[in-house]
């Protein structure tokens, strides 16, 4: 069963869109705002702006590894022993400093993913034997990763960010339905094998009045 939804190219545009919003928001928070809590419970605003600029550092470098063929991974080093690092700022770093370099990190790999062919976005993640973290995607997976982390954590920014777009609801429901349409195909051929959801599918939506948009998250994971 093949349900049509948004390419990856659109689903890039909205990454872009986002991107510009949340770093435009951000560049008007002085100092003392920037440190305040965000809706995120026990992050601050600047624990989110660490993370999504790791983030789009991360992906870029999964980008060209993953066209060059080379095994990559989102925390080469482990993710326990990486993660904590890429939350605070570096030595030396104001929170300004991190805003601006959000900024450009993230235009960086919209520029990256604003290059790639048709084709390109078939290309597989290969992941270190030692390091599975992710688990089998592709790069247009990737991208909806990307758009999840900065739709989400836009609203956990709380800095009056414009609702989630159709893009990402659409495209987070379409791979929710397949997963769930591949695991019945599974259980209709007597495979007892359980799959794993895709990562990409880290939100779960419903229709109400009283949400971010046209859908309702009730519970958002994101694992990066």
């Amino acid at each position: 069963m093949t349900i049509a939804g948004p390419s990856p190219r659109q689903i890039a545009a909205a990454v872009v869109a986002r991107h510009q919003e949340v770093s435009s928001r951000l560049r008007i928070l002085d100092v003392d705002r920037l440190q305040e809590s965000s809706r995120l419970p026990g992050w601050s605003r600047l624990t989110i702006v660490c993370h999504l600029r790791y983030g789009a550092l991360a992906y870029l470098r999964m980008t060209n590894d993953i066209l060059a063929g080379r095994p990559t991974a989102y925390y080469p080093l482990g993710r326990e022993r990486q993660r904590p690092p890429t939350l605070i700022p570096q030595t030396g770093e104001e929170p300004t400093d991190v805003v601006a370099s959000f900024a450009s990190s993230a235009t960086e790999l919209d520029d990256a993913w604003r290059q790639l062919g048709e084709s390109d976005w078939s290309r597989r993640l290969i992941e270190p034997d030692e390091n599975r973290d992710l688990g089998p995607l592709s790069l247009d997976a990737l991208v909806l990763l990307r758009l999840t982390e900065v739709e989400v954590h836009g609203s956990d920014l709380d800095i009056d960010s414009d609702p989630w777009s159709d893009t990402f609801v659409d495209a987070a429901l379409l791979m929710r339905l397949q997963w769930l349409t591949s695991k019945r195909t599974h259980r209709r051929h007597g495979d007892a094998t359980t799959a794993a959801a895709p990562s990409v599918t880290v939100v779960a939506i419903s229709a109400h009045t009283d949400c971010p948009s046209r859908a309702d998250a009730h519970r958002v994971s994101l694992t990066t």
